[in-house]
């Protein structure tokens, strides 16, 4: 049976929070450019 140390442990939460942070940065990104899209007419009518 493998035992986690405190120190992998530790480390493997803060990849996950790094791996959610980058997430939710991917959503507020995807959120702006599409609110942005309906916001802003093309100019080809679409």
């Amino acid at each position: 049976m493998h035992l986690l140390t405190i120190e992998d442990m530790l480390s493997a939460v803060q990849q996950i929070s790094y791996d959610l942070q980058t997430e939710l940065l991917h959503l507020r990104m995807e959120k702006y450019i599409l609110s942005h899209r309906l916001q802003v007419p093309h100019a080809d009518g679409a």
